[in-house]
């Protein structure tokens, strides 16, 4: 935890005035160097992880009654102040989502479009700075794209041997993830961005489905055909746990963010998992083997760990429904999420946990806020497959077959869950967002 008596000169935060209030010129030092936060590294260290870690205490002792900005030696933010009511300004393609005042479905017009594979698209991931992308096709390559130009950077092009079902980049900026296969093999590649390394992963006998980062940047988790899920050490590429044995093909795979636990989806939504890392058992299942359709469809962790959020069904019909489930016992908790007539094809959850996002074979895309369940907006979207959010939950990306459509998610949207949210529990809600690392801090002030 940070100090208060510690000062440094090389990086602070300074603790100013919010819109509304002032506490004191107050300043705490960081224990890092400020070329550790220079903004423009392409390579950056674990130190401003840590960081963010000490803010998340900080700010649980002060709450949000100041507005913290933070600077390197050249004074470029590092940490803002991200008013709920407006995204965080930055050089992404602009593009932007028709606003909808109530639920009644409005046309998605999304005005960047990314295009250039010759195949399906399987897997969009953006990188920490929200400035860059990578996509998966079905035509073996990996791209990385330039989302201030809107075109591919095609130095960076990566190709495989089978086709891409999932990628992902490390929360550090560092590693590159790109998994892949068929019937009767797997290939799982890391790639080092600042050199370009490749290195692969041998160990799944059919194709990977799904992969999964975890929050420090050192552990790989990767899910297969094969019914398996293994966790790899990133920089050693040896295999630290598993294979665990699941009863389905996989789908899904996420660690939770202490790292002790990974969750387990299957691909056809009707089985979940928990293991535990540590002593590769099984902590609990819920559902059982299922048949076509096979999805990818991501699941999360919230509360602390304490729940988990997957698309899932208990009969045999497709998995339309969003459910929360108790990570203890995986029972569900609160109200599901019910509004998708087809089977769920995506899922996103942002960073704070206040905004999910649920793309469908009903064609449409629809967004919540997830506490209190309230249905925000819901958008016509032909055939979307893969969604994401955007590091600090401004843009919304998916897929439609080759093409990659990424919009704004509008002010009034943002704004709506803060009310939601303040109305519920009698706070105001004050976010954070880390341009190094796309952490974001949801703090409240007690009125």
């Amino acid at each position: 935890m940070i100090s208060n008596a510690q000062l440094s000169s090389h990086s602070r935060i300074n603790c100013c005035s919010s819109p509304s209030q002032l506490l004191g010129n107050m300043k705490v030092s960081l224990t890092c160097s400020a070329d550790e936060l220079t903004m423009g590294s392409s390579r950056r260290s674990n130190a401003h992880l840590q960081i963010c870690h000490q803010l998340q205490a900080y700010r649980t002792l002060v709450s949000s009654k100041i507005f913290l900005q933070m600077h390197s030696h050249n004074s470029k933010p590092v940490l803002s102040y991200l008013p709920m009511s407006q995204p965080v300004t930055h050089t992404v393609a602009s593009s932007s989502i028709q606003s909808a005042a109530a639920v009644n479905n409005t046309v998605l017009n999304p005005k960047t479009t990314l295009e250039g594979h010759d195949k399906y698209i399987r897997s969009i991931s953006y990188f920490p700075n929200g400035q860059r992308m990578i996509s998966g096709s079905w035509d073996k390559t990996a791209w990385q794209w330039d989302l201030q130009a809107g075109k591919e950077i095609e130095e960076a092009r990566n190709f495989c041997e089978r086709g891409i079902w999932a990628v992902a980049v490390s929360r550090d900026g560092r590693w590159a993830i790109t998994g892949g296969g068929g019937l009767g093999d797997g290939e799982l590649k890391v790639i080092e961005l600042d050199t370009g390394i490749v290195k692969k992963f041998e160990g799944h006998s059919r194709g990977i489905s799904c992969i999964d980062i975890s929050a420090d940047s050192k552990l790989l988790a990767s899910g297969s055909w094969d019914r398996t899920t293994r966790i790899w050490n990133l920089g050693t590429g040896k295999l630290v746990a598993g294979p665990f044995k699941s009863i389905d093909w996989v789908g899904a795979v996420r660690f939770s963010s202490d790292l002790k636990k990974l969750a387990v989806k299957s691909e056809a939504g009707k089985c979940l998992e928990v293991w535990n890392v540590h002593t590769e058992t099984l902590d609990v299942r819920v559902g059982e083997f299922g048949d076509m359709p096979l999805t990818s469809v991501p699941v999360f962790w919230t509360h602390r760990n304490k729940t988990i959020v997957a698309a899932f069904t208990f009969t045999f019909d497709d998995a339309t429904t969003i459910y929360e489930f108790d990570a203890l016992t995986l029972e569900t908790v609160g109200a599901p999420f019910e509004a998708h007539t087809k089977i769920v094809r995506g899922l996103a959850l942002s960073f704070d946990s206040t905004l999910l996002a649920s793309a469908a074979d009903d064609n449409t895309i629809k967004v919540w806020d997830f506490e209190s369940r309230q249905l925000l907006a819901s958008f016509n979207a032909w055939t979307p497959v893969t969604l994401i959010l955007s590091p600090d939950s401004s843009q919304l990306a998916y897929t439609t077959g080759r093409k990659i459509h990424i919009c704004n998610i509008p002010p009034e949207i943002l704004a709506n869950v803060r009310r939601v949210l303040e109305a519920r529990d009698g706070v105001r809600i004050r976010r954070f967002y880390c341009h190094l690392c796309a952490n974001i801090f949801l703090t409240d002030q007690r009125r």
